[in-house]
């Protein structure tokens, strides 16, 4: 009777192993963006700074797809971010006038998308695999900007704009593999295309004229960096 006991206790251990070790071909899960930046310019006479730029932004994002083959796969997702600037501008420098104006402007955008992707595994029968990871997105954005300055009128100005990006990039990382259905990941590096349109919101409340920009730029370790998880279900 033990022995039988035993038997079909080892047994129902193997098969839980074996549904254990099945990846589904669906997978969900999400990431954590973090960049930031900052410089700083000089007057070469004075050694003096009158330029400072910084830029920090931060944003997450949810999806689910689906296992495609070895190599492929794809998915939709959702993403928020938040990015905000803050220039200032020291020109007292300049001039013997201790009372000309210092500046400075601050940005502050938010942005919530939809967004398609595509894995493609480079080694994927590795516990390391590295991956490209092209994406395109559509996505709103609301975008207030506050200029502060010292002595020159107006004192303070507020700005408000809201449109709407469209945005293709390619990603490079590197994902590992801690079990059948639990993979961490780390994109490392960027590049991408955006088309924006965008509108300012007037004091009356109506809007501008739309004011459409292109942009083409890159981001590379460690300056950005998205750290997520995978669950295959």
């Amino acid at each position: 009777m033990k022995l039988t006991k035993l038997f079909f206790t080892a047994l129902v251990i193997l098969f839980a192993q074996q549904v254990y070790a099945q990846s589904s071909p669906y997978f969900t899960g999400g990431y954590i963006d973090a960049y930031g930046s900052k410089t700083v310019d000089q007057d070469p006479n004075s050694s003096q700074n009158t330029n400072n730029k910084s830029l920090s932004q931060y944003g997450t994002s949810v999806f689910l797809g689906r296992r495609l083959n070895a190599h492929w796969r794809a998915g939709i997702n959702l993403q928020y971010a938040y990015r905000k600037r803050v220039n200032y501008w020291n020109l007292a420098i300049y001039s013997t006038d201790s009372t000309l104006a210092l500046a400075q402007t601050t940005t502050r955008t938010q942005t919530a998308g939809l967004g398609l992707f595509a894995y493609y595994l480079i080694n994927p029968d590795n516990q390391l695999v590295f991956y490209l990871y092209p994406t395109i997105k559509y996505a709103k954005n609301k975008r207030e900007t506050q200029k502060i300055n010292s002595t020159v009128l107006p004192l303070y100005e507020a700005s408000s704009q809201k449109g709407s990006t469209v945005t293709a990039a390619l990603r490079l990382g590197a994902l590992y593999r801690l079990s059948p259905r639990w993979e961490l990941f780390a994109n490392v590096a960027s590049i991408y295309f955006s088309h924006s349109s965008t509108r300012e919101i007037l004091q009356s409340g109506e809007k501008s004229e739309p004011i459409t920009t292109n942009q083409f730029s890159g981001t590379f370790f460690p300056a950005n960096i998205q750290l997520g998880a995978l669950f295959h279900f």
